[in-house]
């Protein structure tokens, strides 16, 4: 008997510290002066492409794994490679050729999560042309939207892989793509499926869409790379942060309606479209899902094929081994 009461004693014990521990950790773990600052450089401005994002912010799973993130807006004047590799910001989200084809800092660098499966970003022409395919791209003028260095790496990489692009001139653009296709300044322009071809469609400009991945060119599209400073120095901080992402993205692909109205917060200018964030939004969803059973899975192949690609195409003149660019382990 007294053996029993003594056991009591001791398990109620552990239980009431057990709760004070508990809610000591909750009481420092909300307190904002306890988050660690976390900085994100966004590949373009506030708007639904970045929902997931907004998501995991305002309903608090950031602050749930003790993050305390911030969003910058892209910025023209900068290389996201170089401010990441600089630990200017912790994380950089952008497209897989923009990262394979900074060869200076590839080793310094990972990617942890690629949130688009199926890259928003293709070439389109106006509906009331003949072009329907790369079988009609010769002797074409292709626009390549944000300058030269933005559309390089990975439009001459696909004509060069489809063996389609002996004749075809390149020219160079601004960000105004719908005024672009309204002036016929070039055949063909890159545009984001999920994004430039709802505006078009509104100044009486259908686009004819030509995705990449319809003809095996398959690319990740907003991958999170983070310096290896982080990721093998502190993991744990890379772990908090990949997750509270992915959880932020799946709750928002779960209700989107909720997501448009909290990506409204952080819209400006011509994004704060009800109707526009929706559309992006909506269009995103298969894009984001894939056929990964895990939202941001990588594999090889992709990175493989698009490596392979830049090589031969000459973006990349410097071989390394893909293999150590990417990691899932902060997925999982």
């Amino acid at each position: 008997m007294y053996f029993m009461k003594k056991r009591t004693l001791t398990i109620l014990i552990l239980i009431i510290l057990g709760a004070g521990g508990y809610l000591l950790w909750g009481t420092n773990h909300n307190n904002p002066d306890s988050l660690e600052a976390f900085s994100v450089r966004l590949s373009w401005v506030h708007q639904a492409q970045f929902a997931g994002l907004y998501v995991a912010k305002e309903k608090g799973f950031y602050e749930d794994v003790g993050l305390d993130v911030s969003f910058l807006s892209a910025d023209v004047s900068i290389t996201q490679t170089d401010e990441v590799a600089a630990g200017a910001v912790d994380a950089s989200i952008m497209e897989a050729h923009q990262f394979l084809a900074d060869e200076v800092h590839i080793n310094d660098l990972e990617a942890v999560a690629a949130i688009y499966q199926v890259n928003p970003h293709v070439l389109a022409a106006r509906a009331d042309s003949a072009i329907t395919g790369p079988e009609d791209f010769s002797g074409k003028m292709i626009g390549l939207a944000g300058g030269k260095s933005e559309g390089t790496a990975l439009f001459e990489t696909f004509i060069d892989s489809i063996k389609n692009g002996q004749s075809v001139t390149y020219t160079e653009l601004g960000f105004d793509t719908v005024d672009d296709f309204l002036n016929r300044r070039a055949d063909i322009i890159d545009v984001y499926r999920i994004d430039q071809p709802y505006r078009a469609a509104e100044e009486g400009i259908p686009l004819t869409i030509i995705p990449l991945d319809a003809y095996g060119f398959s690319t990740y599209g907003d991958v999170v790379v983070m310096n290896k400073g982080t990721t093998e120095g502190n993991p744990d901080r890379a772990r908090r942060f990949v997750q509270a992402t992915l959880r932020g993205w799946e709750y928002a692909l779960e209700y989107p309606e909720e997501a448009v109205d909290i990506t409204l917060a952080y819209a400006e200018g011509e994004y704060y479209d009800r109707a526009y964030q929706e559309h992006i939004l909506f269009e995103s969803i298969p894009l984001v899902r894939g056929e990964a059973s895990v939202l941001g899975t990588m594999e090889l192949v992709p990175w493989s094929t698009l490596y392979e690609s830049m090589r031969r195409a000459g973006v990349i003149t410097m071989p390394f081994n893909v293999n150590d660019v990417y990691t899932n382990e902060f997925i999982h």
